[in-house]
Parts: C-alpha cells; sequence; structure tokens
C-alpha cells in the first residue's frame, strides 16, 4: 500500500484510491507513508477529511507513529482560525470532520485555508462523498490540489454512478478521451455499468470488469482483506429465515400500498409492536411486562435467546439496526426478563452520543471481564471507523438497501484485535426477501468489480446444499435456537441466492 501511494502522489503526482477491506490497516498504512512523504517535500500541508467519529482514531495513530510534525484537530469555534493559521504556518496534519469542512468552506474568513492550504488530502471513509452535486463533494473538488488519497473498505455502495463519482473525485482525468465530467459520467454508466444492471450475460460483464480494471488499475489498489482469514481466527457468516407469526402477516398486509410499507414492513419484521410504536417515539419504557411478548416476533425471540447463551458462554453479542425503535423495544426486554439497565450490562450507541461518550462507551464494551453483555448499534452511526472487538456475535436485524453499510458494520468486530470466532446471523422474513435478493446483487458487483482482469465472476447461482449437521455442528447456540423453533432456514451468506432472484437491483 505504501508504495502504491508513493507512485501515484510522488512519481505520478496524481490521486489515488486505497480500497482495503475494513479492519486491514488502511489509517496505519497512510499515516507511515505520509512519514515518507514529508520527508521526500521537506515538510507537507495534510489535511485529513473523515467522519467525525473517526477523528479520535487518527489521533491515536499519529501519536503512536511519534512523528515530530505539529498535528491539529479541528476545536472550537473561538480557536478555528487560530488553528488554521497555526497548520497553515507549519505545515502540519490537520484532522477535521467532513460537515465542519463543508461549512467552512463556505465561508469567507476559512474558505482560502480549506480549499488552497492543503498540499495533500486524505478522504477516510471516502464513500462518503458518492452523491454527485453535494457541497460536500464540490467543496472537494473545488480544492487546489488534486494529490488525494481515497481511503474505502466499500467502495462501490448503491450504483455504478455512485462509483464514477468516488474514481472521478480521486483521478478526474481517469477517462482520458472525456475531460468533461458529465460526459465521462454518461459514457461509465453506459459501458460498464448498464452492462451488470441490465443482467448481460457472463461475457458482456467479463468484457466491462475488464475495461473497468484497465481504466483504473493504476490508481486503485483493491484488497478483499485476506490477511483477516490467516491472522484471526475465523468468520462465520449466516442468513437466517425466520418464521412470521400470524399477527406480523395481518399487519403486513394492512400497510401494502402504502408510501411508508418497506420501512413499516421492516419495524413489524422485528416485532409487532414496532407497527404502533411509531406515533410514540419507540419510547417502550413505560409499556407493561405483560404486552412486551418476546416471542411475538421470531427475531426478538432469536436475539434474546441469543444473549441468553451468550451469557453461559462468556461470549457478547453486537446488534445492528437501522432503526432506534427496535433497540428501546430490546432494552426494555432485557430490563424485564434478565434485570439489565442500559449503560451498564447494555451498551447503547447511537448518533446522538458526542464523541468522547461514544469512545468511552466502546471502551467499556471492548474491555475484557467488564459488565457489559450486549452492544446495541445504529448501522447509520456506528457502522464504520470503530472498533468493536469485543463481540463474537453479530446480528443484523434487518436487511438494508445498502450493503455496504452491512459489509462496514461486520467489520467492526471482525477485525484485527479479534480474538475469538465471529459469527454473524442476517435476519430476513419472507415479506423482505426482495429487498435481500437485492442487496445480494450489489454485494455480487461489490466483489466482482475489482477482480484480477479476466477472471470477472460469473452471475450468481445458488449454492450446494449444506446439511443442517454441519452447520449446527459447528455453531453449538445455533443449533439450540434452531431447535425451539424460531428459525425456518439457515444458509452461509457468501453467494447465496434463490432461483429466480438474482435481478438487478434497479434504482434502489
Amino acid at each position: 500500500a505504501v508504495r502504491f501511494m508513493k507512485r501515484n502522489i510522488v512519481d505520478e503526482e496524481g490521486g489515488c484510491i486505497l480500497a482495503h477491506a475494513p479492519g486491514t490497516g488502511k489509517t496505519f498504512a497512510t499515516v507511515y507513508f505520509y512519514s515518507k512523504y514529508k520527508e521526500i517535500m521537506a515538510g507537507c500541508r495534510l489535511l485529513v477529511l473523515c467522519p467525525k467519529m473517526v477523528q479520535n482514531v487518527w489521533r491515536e495513530e499519529f501519536r503512536k507513529s511519534q512523528m515530530d510534525t505539529p498535528f491539529f484537530l479541528s476545536s472550537r469555534k473561538s480557536r478555528r482560525l487560530e488553528v488554521l493559521s497555526r497548520w497553515h504556518r507549519q505545515r502540519g496534519v490537520l484532522v477535521m470532520g467532513f460537515t465542519l469542512f463543508m461549512k467552512m468552506s463556505l465561508k469567507k474568513e476559512y474558505r482560502s485555508y480549506m480549499l488552497e492550504s492543503p498540499e495533500l488530502v486524505i478522504l477516510d471513509e471516502g464513500h462518503t462523498l458518492r452523491s454527485n452535486g453535494t457541497l460536500l463533494r464540490n467543496a472537494v473538488m473545488n480544492m487546489k490540489t488534486k494529490l488525494r488519497i481515497l481511503l474505502s473498505g466499500t467502495l462501490f455502495q448503491n450504483t455504478f454512478e455512485e462509483l464514477f463519482n468516488l474514481i472521478f473525485l480521486a483521478r478526474p482525468n481517469f477517462i482520458q478521451q472525456l475531460q468533461m465530467e458529465d460526459r465521462a459520467r454518461r459514457w461509465f454508466i453506459k459501458e460498464i455499468g448498464r452492462k451488470f444492471d441490465d443482467g448481460h450475460g457472463h461475457r458482456e460483464m467479463q468484457a466491462a470488469q475488464m475495461k473497468l480494471v484497465k481504466m483504473t488499475q493504476g490508481f486503485t489498489d483493491h484488497y478483499t482483506g485476506a490477511i483477516l482469514t490467516e491472522v484471526l481466527p475465523g468468520l462465520r457468516d449466516y442468513e437466517i429465515t425466520t418464521v412470521m407469526t400470524e399477527l406480523q402477516h395481518k399487519l403486513v398486509a394492512a400497510v401494502a400500498g402504502t408510501l411508508e410499507m418497506d420501512i413499516t414492513r421492516t419495524r413489524i419484521s422485528i416485532h409487532p409492536l414496532l407497527r404502533s410504536a411509531e406515533a410514540a417515539g419507540g419510547d417502550f419504557s413505560a409499556v407493561a411486562a405483560e404486552v412486551v411478548d418476546v416471542r411475538a416476533s421470531m427475531k426478538t425471540a432469536f436475539v434474546m435467546k441469543l444473549i441468553e447463551l451468550c451469557q453461559c458462554a462468556n461470549e457478547k453479542v453486537l446488534v445492528f439496526g437501522e432503526f432506534l425503535a427496535p433497540f428501546h423495544l430490546l432494552l426494555r426486554m432485557l430490563e424485564l426478563e434478565r434485570g439489565w439497565s442500559r449503560d451498564k450490562e447494555v451498551v447503547f450507541l447511537h448518533g446522538a452520543l458526542v464523541t468522547e461518550e461514544r469512545h468511552e462507551l466502546m471502551d467499556r464494551f471492548n474491555a475484557e471481564g467488564s459488565e457489559a453483555r450486549v452492544c446495541l448499534a445504529s448501522i447509520r452511526a456506528c457502522a464504520e471507523g470503530i472498533t468493536l472487538v469485543g463481540a463474537s456475535r453479530v446480528v443484523l436485524l434487518h436487511p438494508v438497501w445498502n450493503p455496504a453499510q452491512t459489509n462496514q458494520a461486520i467489520s467492526r468486530a471482525f477485525r484485527l484485535g479479534q480474538k475469538r470466532k465471529v459469527f454473524v446471523y442476517r435476519l430476513v422474513t419472507e415479506v423482505e426477501r426482495v429487498k435481500n435478493s437485492r442487496t445480494k446483487w450489489k454485494d455480487f458487483c461489490s466483489e466482482a468489480i475489482f477482480e484480477t482482469a479476466g477472471s470477472a465472476a460469473p452471475r450468481p447461482q445458488e449454492p450446494a446444499s449444506l446439511s443442517a449437521e454441519e452447520i449446527f455442528s459447528e455453531d453449538k447456540l445455533l443449533a439450540q435456537i434452531h431447535a425451539e423453533g424460531m428459525v425456518l432456514r439457515v444458509c452461509y451468506r457468501d453467494h447465496f441466492f434463490e432461483q429466480g432472484e438474482n435481478q438487478t437491483p434497479g434504482s434502489q
């Protein structure tokens, strides 16, 4: 990775993309590269842009490097001009959140510092800038320096247009014959994206993939994270189809055809109470014990049983979801059934937490011997840039339209520092099959597009059948849950497609 960055930034003086799997040390490699680069250049004014919650990760990595360079973290409003002035004069490192950078780039007193001062820019979790025309992406594109290193563990998110936007951001002239961005985007979508999205045969998809690799191979370094499988105890990724209750079927039928159908259907699939909880804002603190029926949904029954078994096995559970109301319901269930409380046995990570509080909770959850047994985490706020290796069991309450969020979430536990084998349980009901199938297709595209030229994977097919004994012999806890009738079907996630379901994701 360091040689790759040197070749692009030093030798070619152009931007590049480090698309390495989450948890494989992109931050460490980039800090090490900068330490060598500033020696070559006799100093370098570096701007690191990242999600706000990741700023402390960069501060810690620079601290551990013991590098002799001025380091600045975006500070309070009253000191911002002073910090920017010192960073500019001393040519050090400035770490800043994406949102703050966007706001400051629009203000006259800060604009020149933001757009003209940086000599090298690192875009951590760079896929954040995938949408065309946003104020944030426009600000980065308006920077004077073109030396940008885009870091992403999940480069392909939803569409090939978004992929183009990221590639163009790092290397604007990568389609040499088409310098205008709009024309280059239309060509990219036609010649590459549609060959995948329109369901072309293997030969057409392979040709499009080879064309993409040829255009980007010099400045895009793609790594699937093989080192994780070599140095970590292991990963087992299961798709768990749970049975829906009669009440859930009735509630789902009642919302069919409504504008909120997808969101409401997902909430109902987690638990029927969540249908009526929408108006109450998901506050279950006063809900009577007799109303909170764990087995009214096999998803909540699965989670609660897994937590019970993990306590006996001295393992911790990490639960991800898109909405906050299911977490409040699970908190109430844990309070009623196990006598557990928030911030003691249960850690709740969400977007409203300040950075220091979030890191304190994560440290408490990861600490061996701590009382914390369960972490409930918002997939939107906590799926990137944080470490939750205290957990060896990961539950995904429902499919999300962007599978990159799910893959990032899993990587919070399956990353360097993990000491146990990680088991992942993706909970799905029959009413979520279409959504789940479309996310699988996006997953396939993400894995296939940057394979070595000529080795693009064929269209995904149904895998060889796996006996229940083979799965349950390895996962004793899952075997016990299955014996209680909560699970309709279990399969390995990797490239699992049911017949007739491997269709294009459309516009989602």
